[in-house]
């Protein structure tokens, strides 16, 4: 299928598909390969490990007001608040060796920002001393309107109405509704409006 979608009509195939361009790309799901289970931060990096790590600490209802930066522009430390204003007084937590900032697409350029890491004018206007001049901080903020239709059906085409996956061998047993899992990654195709509608929104598949 994904050689069959390369060769259609205007069908771009780009290096890095989340370039925010038009094509024909792979991209990973967030299921175990092997376990096809959900994949996410609690699993990955909490459950069965904070027991084992007296140094390892989450603390709910705060929100990072900066990170704290030294005179050679390296992050020692973050300062926090809670976010139910029961305590007014930042706190602040000192780092040893670094600091990772993961507060997802739009946070993390805010807490960057916030730290004086950014656009010139866009921090002095708000008059955040300025660290480092770094144009591209928060910029460039793309997002796409996405729907998606499921259907559930009773039977399927195929020797003797059966289905199996090479990774689970799941097969439906006869008016039943099967639910296949996943695969290790997804391939959505955008192919470009035809000219002169460059400017139409293009037509999307997920394969």
């Amino acid at each position: 299928m994904y050689n069959a979608m390369k060769k259609m009509p205007r069908m771009d195939v780009p290096l890095d598909g989340a370039n925010g361009n038009n094509g024909l790309f792979w991209f990973p799901t967030t299921l175990d390969p092997v376990k096809f289970q959900r994949s996410y931060s609690r699993t990955g990096h909490y459950d069965g490990k904070v027991e084992k790590r007296d140094n390892y600490d989450v603390i709910t209802r705060h929100k990072v007001l900066r990170v704290l930066l030294d005179g050679d522009k390296t992050a020692t430390g973050v300062q926090f608040l809670a976010r139910d204003g029961v305590d007014p007084e930042p706190k602040t937590v000192k780092a040893k060796r670094e600091v990772i900032i993961s507060a997802g697409t739009v946070h993390t350029p805010q807490i960057l920002q916030l730290s004086g890491i950014g656009p010139r004018d866009l921090l002095a206007g708000a008059g955040i001393d300025i660290v480092e001049e770094i144009p591209g901080v928060g910029q460039n903020f793309q997002d796409h309107a996405y729907l998606s239709i499921g259907y559930s059906c009773k039977s399927l085409p195929g020797p003797e109405k059966e289905v199996r996956t090479e990774s689970r061998g799941l097969t439906p047993k006869k008016g039943k509704t099967a639910l296949l899992p996943s695969r290790k990654s997804n391939s959505p195709a955008i192919q470009r409006p035809q000219p002169p509608r460059t400017s139409a929104p293009g037509l999307a598949f997920l394969l």
